[in-house]
């Protein structure tokens, strides 16, 4: 993971914020350990990420959908994919993405009952 690329982007949505080290460090680490991470000299566990990620009024998967496993990534692709076919208004395209849906796991439905899984 790219520590630099990590820290830069959480300082640049902070200052976008006008919140200070201390308001974002607080209860999750220390200022210092904030200001460390935002220079690419120390890496963060992906539980303070997100909780970094979430006090910023983010989520980590935003930015970084490789942090997912690979059938949640593909999901995310999909969604992705679908939302593009969509604001294009390429319904062919949207089509087959709906049948590639109902057959990936992420997407089943884990309840009995009626509905669709997304």
């Amino acid at each position: 993971m790219d520590f630099i690329a990590i820290g830069g982007l959480i300082r640049n949505l902070r200052k976008q914020q006008n919140i200070r080290q201390e308001e974002l460090a607080a209860g999750i680490m220390t200022r210092e350990n904030l200001s460390k991470i935002e220079n690419g000299k120390q890496s963060v566990s992906k539980e303070k990420l997100d909780l970094l990620f979430n006090r910023l009024g983010s989520a980590a998967q935003v930015y970084f959908p490789y942090m997912l496993d690979e059938q949640d990534f593909e999901a995310h692709e999909m969604r992705i994919t679908f939302s593009n076919a969509e604001a294009a208004f390429d319904t062919a395209g949207m089509e087959c993405l709906i049948k590639a849906m109902e057959v990936h796991p992420s997407f089943q439905q884990h309840s009995s009952g009626g509905g669709g899984g997304f």
